[in-house]
C-alpha cells in the first residue's frame, strides 16, 4: 500500500466516516459478486458471458446483461434454465471461505445485505463464532430473532427464487415485498458500503435509486470499493452525483494494483479500512481506540494505560503523559498533542487530536511531556452541582437541583432523568431512584446513547436487588416488590452488549462495569501502597526518590471515586466499593499519625521518614462518607494512636467548616443527618480545630444531647472536648456547662 502522503484526503476522511459508522453501528454492508470470486465463484459479467456464448451470441453489451439469462430462460425452458445457473454459480459444491470474507465480517456490520446466491458468508460466520440470521424470501421477516442478519436479497438456489433474469427484477417488487421494504427501512439512515461490486451490475443501479428515492437530496453519501478498474474521473463524477463516493484500488494503491487481479485488489482496499493507520504519530491509531470512550463522562487511569502502553507511551506517577526519549514516534505524537490546534493545517488530523486532548482532561491527567514541549492542563474536571453537593452533604441544595431539574425533563432528557436518579440514591429515596432509572433507560436508548443506557440498566439492576432484598428497611408495598423482582430478573447484561455494538466496543470499561475487575485490582493495588506507605513511614531515608506510597495511594482512591461517581454509577452501598475507601483511610491514618524519623548518624547529612503531614478534604470526606459508623471512626483513630491530634491542610480545614452547617440544617432523612452528625462529631475529636469550627459545632451539639445518643455516644463526646481543650478552644467553665 502506498504511504500515507501518497492517499488522497477523500479516502482518508471516507475510512475515518466508515470505522465511525462501524463503531456507531451505522454501517450496512453490502456484497457483491466480486467477494466470492478468489473462492471460485464467477463475476457477473463472466456468467452473463457463458450464457451468451451457449446463445451462440459472441457480443454482448453491458445492457444487455439482464436480456442474456432471459433470453436462455425463454428459448429453453425453466427446468434447463435452472439446471444451468446452478452449474454455472455452483450449486451443491463446498467453495472455500477466503480471507475476504473474513475480512468482510470484521467490520462488525449489524446487517449485511448480498446479491450473491452462495453460502460463504454464512459459513464464514460459523468460522467466527458469529450466530448471524439468514433472510432470503419474505417468510423469513416476521422471524428474525437474532443480532446480526444476511438478508439474500436476490434469493437463493436452495428456496429456488434466485434473481437473475430480467423478468426477476421487474418483478421484484411483487415477489420480495417485505424484503425489499425492510431493506429500504435499513438503508435510510445508515452509511452504506459496497463491497465487490462492477460497474455492471444492474443490482447497483436498483440499490442506488431505493436509497436516493428513500432519503432525496438529504442522502449520505454511500461508498464503494471497486477493485477491477483504472481510476477515471469522469466516472467518478458521475457516481458522485449519484451519492456514491467510489474507492478506486487502482488509485489507493497504484504499485500493486493488477486489473486482471481482483481479490487481490479487494483484500488489499479491505485491509486499507480495517487496519488502523500506523502513522509516523500515531494520532489515528490513540484516536481510534481513544474513541471508543468519549460516551463516558470520566475514564480511569487504568483505561488510558491499556490503550496508551501498548504504543509507547505512559502516564507517569506526577500523572503527566510521556513517552521514552528513545521512542522517535511516540514523541512526535506527544509533540502534536502539545501544540496549539489552530497551527494543525489538517482538518481531519486536528480534529482527531481535539478528540484525544477532550478524552484526556476526562481524567486525572495533568499534562502532556515531549521531548520538545510540555503543557499542563489548567484545571482538573470542575466538580459539578450534584458531586459538589454530595462531596459537601449539602441535602437541601441537592433536594432543590432534584426540583429544578423535574423542569427539564421531556424529549433528550436522557442523561437528566439519570442525574434525577442519582440525586433521588443519594438523597436516600431509592424506589424514586429506581423509577428514574426505568425513564432514563427508554429515554437514553431512543436517543442512542448506549454507553449511558448501559449504565443506567446496570444501575437498575444492583438497585432493585437492594429494594427486594431489603424491603422491610424502606417500608415498600409487596406488589411493586413483586414488580421490580420481575423486572430486574429481565435484564441480561450479556444479551445487551451483544446486541448493541456501541457497547460491546468499548469491551475494557463495560467489562470493568459488569464485573466489577476494576474495583478488585484497585483494592490490590491499595494494599501493595498500603505496605508501601507503612516502610516509608518506618525508614530513616538519606536520600528519597519518586512519589510517596501515600500520594499514589490517594490517586488510586480519587481515580475509583471519579470513576463511579462522575459516570452516574450507584455503587455507594458496594462493599468492595467502600473497601476500597477503607483500605485508603487505613493508608493515610497510618502516614499520618507516624512519628517523624530526624534521627542520624550523621548531623550534617539530613535524614527522615517518608510521611503525610496533614488530612485533606478527599481524606475527611471518605471518612465521614465511608465509616460504617460514629463509633467505628473513634475505634479507627484510636487505633492509630493519633494523639494528641492530626493536622489538616487549609483546604482540610476550609472543606470542615463548610460542611458544619450542611450536617445540621439537612432535615432531608433524620437518621441520616443524626448519624452523620456523629461521625463529624468522632473526626473532631482528633484532628486539628480551630475556633471557628468549635462554635459551629458547640451551637448545635444540645440538639444532639438527647437520650440515646448521649449514651452510644458518650466516649465520643468526651474525646471531642478532651482535643478542644488541648488545643485551646474551649474554657473549663463552657466545658463544664456542656
Amino acid at each position: 500500500m502506498n504511504k500515507k502522503e501518497n492517499i488522497p484526503n477523500s479516502y482518508r476522511e471516507a475510512k475515518r466516516i466508515i470505522q465511525e459508522a462501524k463503531d456507531a453501528d451505522q454501517l450496512v454492508l453490502f456484497i457483491g459478486a466480486g467477494v466470492s470470486i478468489n473462492s471460485g465463484m464467477p463475476s457477473w459479467k463472466d456468467a452473463v458471458q457463458h450464457i451468451g456464448n451457449l446463445l451462440g451470441l459472441d457480443k454482448i453489451e453491458n445492457s444487455d446483461y439482464l436480456k442474456i439469462p432471459q433470453y436462455y430462460y425463454n428459448s429453453h425452458g425453466k427446468q434447463a434454465y435452472n439446471t444451468l445457473m446452478r452449474e454455472i454459480f455452483k450449486d451443491g459444491i463446498k467453495l472455500p471461505v477466503s480471507d475476504i470474507h473474513r475480512k468482510v465480517l470484521r467490520f462488525n456490520a449489524r446487517s449485511i445485505i448480498t446479491t450473491n446466491y452462495d453460502d460463504l458468508i454464512e459459513r464464514a460466520s460459523e468460522e467466527y463464532g458469529e450466530i448471524r440470521q439468514i433472510i432470503s424470501q419474505d417468510k423469513d421477516i416476521p422471524y428474525r430473532k437474532y443480532n446480526k442478519e444476511l438478508i439474500k436479497m436476490h434469493g437463493d438456489f436452495a428456496h429456488d427464487n434466485f434473481v437473475l433474469k430480467e423478468e426477476d427484477y421487474l418483478n421484484y417488487s411483487e415477489n420480495f415485498k417485505l424484503i425489499e421494504n425492510y431493506i429500504k427501512s435499513i438503508i435510510g439512515s445508515k452509511v452504506l458500503l459496497f463491497i465487490g461490486y462492477s460497474f455492471n451490475d444492474p443490482d447497483l443501479k436498483q440499490i442506488f435509486n431505493w436509497v436516493k428515492n428513500i432519503v432525496g437530496e438529504n442522502m449520505r453519501y454511500s461508498y464503494l470499493l471497486n477493485a477491477d478498474r483504472v481510476y477515471d474521473e469522469n466516472e467518478k463524477s458521475y457516481y458522485e452525483n449519484l451519492g456514491v463516493k467510489i474507492i478506486y484500488a487502482s488509485k489507493l494503491n497504484q504499485d500493486s494494483f493488477n486489473v486482471n487481479n481482483i481479490s487481490k485488489n479487494l483484500n488489499n482496499v479491505l485491509d486499507y479500512f480495517l487496519l488502523p493507520d500506523r502513522t509516523s504519530n500515531l494520532i489515528d491509531d490513540i484516536y481510534i481506540e481513544l474513541k471508543k470512550y468519549s460516551y463516558f463522562s470520566y475514564i480511569t487511569i487504568k483505561h488510558l494505560n491499556n490503550v496508551l502502553w501498548k504504543r509507547g507511551f505512559y502516564i507517569a506517577d506526577n500523572l503527566i503523559l510521556s513517552a521514552n526519549n528513545t521512542n522517535d514516534k511516540a514523541q512526535e505524537t506527544l509533540n502534536l498533542l502539545c501544540s496549539n490546534l489552530d497551527d494543525i493545517q489538517d482538518p481531519i488530523e486536528k480534529q482527531k487530536v481535539k478528540t484525544i486532548l477532550d478524552i484526556l482532561h476526562k481524567s486525572m491527567i495533568k499534562g502532556i511531556k515531549s521531548d520538545k514541549r510540555s503543557v499542563k492542563f489548567e484545571t482538573f474536571m470542575k466538580k459539578e452541582d450534584i458531586e459538589e453537593d454530595v462531596y459537601t452533604f449539602n441535602w437541601q441544595r441537592l433536594n432543590k437541583l432534584k426540583n429544578k431539574n423535574e423542569i427539564l425533563l421531556g424529549k433528550n432528557s436522557g442523561e437528566v432523568l439519570l442525574q434525577q436518579a442519582s440525586i433521588a440514591y443519594y438523597l436516600g429515596d431509592l424506589l424514586s431512584s429506581y423509577n428514574y432509572l426505568k425513564q432514563a433507560g427508554l429515554a437514553l436508548f431512543e436517543e442512542k446513547s448506549y454507553g449511558l443506557y448501559y449504565i443506567s440498566q446496570f444501575n437498575r439492576k444492583w438497585l432493585g436487588k437492594i429494594i427486594t432484598e431489603a424491603s422491610y428497611m424502606f417500608d415498600i408495598d409487596e406488589f411493586v416488590v413483586e414488580s421490580i423482582k420481575n423486572e430486574i430478573s429481565n435484564i441480561d447484561f450479556n444479551n445487551i452488549s451483544d446486541n448493541i455494538n456501541e457497547i460491546s466496543n468499548r469491551v475494557s470499561l463495560i467489562r470493568d462495569i459488569d464485573h466489577w475487575s476494576y474495583s478488585y485490582t484497585i483494592f490490590q493495588d491499595l494494599y501493595d501502597l498500603n505496605l508501601k506507605t507503612s516502610e516509608q513511614a518506618n525508614t530513616d531515608y538519606m536520600f528519597f526518590q519518586g512519589v510517596p506510597g501515600y500520594e499514589q495511594a490517594q490517586i488510586k482512591a480519587k481515580d475509583l471515586y471519579n470513576f463511579v461517581f462522575k459516570n452516574y454509577l450507584l455503587l455507594d452501598q458496594y462493599r468492595d466499593i467502600n473497601d476500597n475507601y477503607k483500605l485508603y483511610i487505613r493508608t493515610v491514618l497510618f502516614s499520618v499519625a507516624s512519628d517523624d524519623k530526624k534521627d542520624s548518624f550523621d548531623p550534617v547529612i539530613h535524614t527522615g521518614n517518608i510521611k503525610k503531614e496533614y488530612l485533606d478534604d478527599f481524606d475527611l470526606f471518605l471518612i465521614l462518607k465511608y465509616s460504617s459508623s460514629s463509633k467505628s471512626i473513634y475505634e479507627l483513630f484510636e487505633e492509630y494512636q493519633c494523639q494528641p491530634f492530626l493536622n489538616l491542610n487549609k483546604k482540610g480545614s476550609t472543606y470542615l467548616e463548610s460542611i458544619i452547617p450542611n450536617i445540621v440544617a439537612s432535615h432531608y432523612k433524620e437518621n441520616i443527618r443524626n448519624d452523620l452528625y456523629w461521625k463529624l462529631i468522632a473526626l473532631c475529636g482528633f484532628v486539628e480545630l480551630n475556633s471557628e469550627i468549635v462554635n459551629k459545632i458547640l451551637d448545635s451539639i444540645n440538639n444532639y444531647l438527647i437520650y440515646p445518643d448521649i449514651v452510644t455516644n458518650q466516649n465520643i463526646i468526651r474525646q471531642f472536648l478532651i482535643n478542644i481543650k488541648s488545643q485551646k478552644l474551649i474554657s473549663n467553665q463552657n466545658i463544664a456547662k456542656i
